[in-house]
């Protein structure tokens, strides 16, 4: 499979350079012969494959996944093994240094769509989303369609997407704190408010970060 990687040459004098990686990561697809079409279901740690590389003092450019496969069946079950492509930057003056940078989320939004005699229509919208996570900080740095696709009735289709947020922190008082963003004091060390419609959850990890998983159909 080819791929094409465009990048931004910087016009101006002493630019900053950057070095990249590409991450390869195994994505599980689960098949179950169902009455009139499988069910799907998607096994990955996004999350902590995130947090790996963002606790190392990467940031994500871009997430996709390619065409290679690995099929595994039985009489009533299947499964496929995809590869999922990960890109990071890290500024070059930087490389060494181990210091996160940012905070990552991912999302996971149900994104239903319906056919109709003039072609499909899209059910949900996904803008309220983006503002509630934009007015905390977070930037979107990619969205993945998923193979987890469920159809229902003769033409309502719905694909999980994952949408892959990231925000600055700042080292302070001996925890990381999103930038620019106001978090009250808690009393549980690492714990921020929870937005209207998510559920909020620490990680499993040496750094003080969150992870939001949302709790929308």
């Amino acid at each position: 499979m080819g791929v094409d990687l465009f990048f931004d040459m910087p016009l101006h004098p002493n630019p900053t350079m950057y070095t990249y990686q590409a991450v390869n990561v195994p994505v599980v697809v689960n098949y179950q012969m169902g009455f009139r079409c499988p069910t799907v279901t998607v096994m990955c740690d996004w999350q902590g494959h995130l947090s790996t590389y963002l606790q190392k003092g990467w940031k994500l450019v871009e997430t996709f996944l390619d065409q290679t496969q690995q099929m595994r069946g039985a009489a009533f079950t299947s499964s496929v093994t995809l590869n999922s492509m990960w890109f990071f930057e890290k500024e070059s003056l930087r490389l060494n240094d181990d210091t996160p940078q940012y905070q990552g989320s991912v999302v996971e939004f149900l994104h239903k769509t319906s056919a109709g005699f003039g072609g499909s229509v899209a059910k949900t919208d996904w803008t309220p989303l983006l503002q509630d996570m934009g007015q905390q900080g977070w930037q979107i740095a990619s969205i993945m369609e998923t193979p987890e696709i469920t159809v229902s009735g003769l033409a309502s289709v719905t694909m999980k997407l994952l949408f892959f947020f990231q925000r600055p922190v700042e080292f302070i008082s001996g925890r990381y704190i999103p930038m620019g963003v106001a978090v009250p004091h808690s009393p549980v060390p690492g714990t921020m408010p929870t937005p209207p419609g998510f559920k909020c959850f620490p990680l499993s990890t040496d750094v003080d970060t969150l992870g939001l998983q949302s709790e929308k159909q």
